[in-house]
């Protein structure tokens, strides 16, 4: 259980948290989620005509950014990934290509664990997807 939040400024993890049993805990924060891609989707799935195309950062540059980056904290780091749901299939087990690769990222990274998180569609839940525990 989470006992505090604390947001923090670069070069630090987003936030910090004071975590029951484990201490203060420090977590970076990606959204795969596109909001301009979410809208027209939004859009069409309501029979709305739309022209547009999503030039959107891929989720495996956007997982390589974080882990490519150095953070500042005496802390363990995690690295919470908030995606959607075509995200969300590239972290399941029948794509082992992409959760080969991002499990490579991680293990040259700072973070000991990642997490995923999916807040669209009918389910919301999180789970964890790797780490070096």
């Amino acid at each position: 259980m989470i006992e505090t939040v604390e947001n923090r400024k670069p070069p630090e993890p987003d936030i910090l948290c004071e975590v029951r049993g484990r201490g203060r805990v420090a977590f970076e924060l990606v959204d795969l989620i596109d909001q301009g891609l979410a809208r027209t989707t939004a859009r069409a799935v309501r029979g709305e005509k739309v022209g547009a195309c999503w030039y959107g950062t891929p989720p495996l540059e956007a997982v390589r950014s974080k882990c490519q980056k150095r953070y500042e904290t005496p802390h363990p780091i995690e690295l919470v990934v908030c995606a959607g749901e075509e995200e969300v299939e590239l972290f399941s087990p029948c794509t082992p290509t992409f959760e080969d690769r991002a499990s490579q990222l991680i293990e040259r990274s700072q973070f000991q664990r990642v997490w995923v998180v999916k807040l669209t569609g009918r389910e919301k839940c999180v789970w964890f997807t790797g780490g070096k525990l």
